[in-house]
């Protein structure tokens, strides 16, 4: 996922809607999720979309200004509406690792933070 364009939004959900599948499937997959750097890589892709939508400003991450035009900017955007999509798989993607696995839990609290 990290080596796919910046801009490729649909190939990232669908990389992450396939990886919700598979925890599906064979729940297995979530040992090898967490052994390659999974959360560690979602992580860093939504870490990657901070700022990234427009029509909104910060100051050192606090909204101060937004307004009615910009909102409606914001939803409209298909651009951010696909952004918005990815944010939803990646913590879908990460629900998904995390539920019924105590292991997972105890890396994630451990390497990433506390849940």
């Amino acid at each position: 996922m990290q080596t796919s364009a910046k801009t490729d939004l649909t190939l990232k959900r669908d990389l992450l809607d396939t990886i919700c599948w598979l925890f599906a499937t064979n729940p297995a997959t979530k040992d090898t999720f967490r052994n390659v750097g999974g959360f560690v890589c979602l992580i860093s892709v939504l870490v990657a979309l901070e700022g990234s939508t427009c029509g909104v400003s910060t100051c050192n991450g606090v909204i101060h200004s937004l307004t009615v035009a910009s909102i409606l900017g914001f939803v409209e955007s298909q651009e951010t509406i696909a952004k918005l999509g990815l944010v939803d798989a990646l913590f879908k993607t990460m629900t998904m690792a995390l539920m019924s696995h105590s292991v997972n839990k105890a890396f994630f609290r451990h390497e990433i933070g506390i849940i």
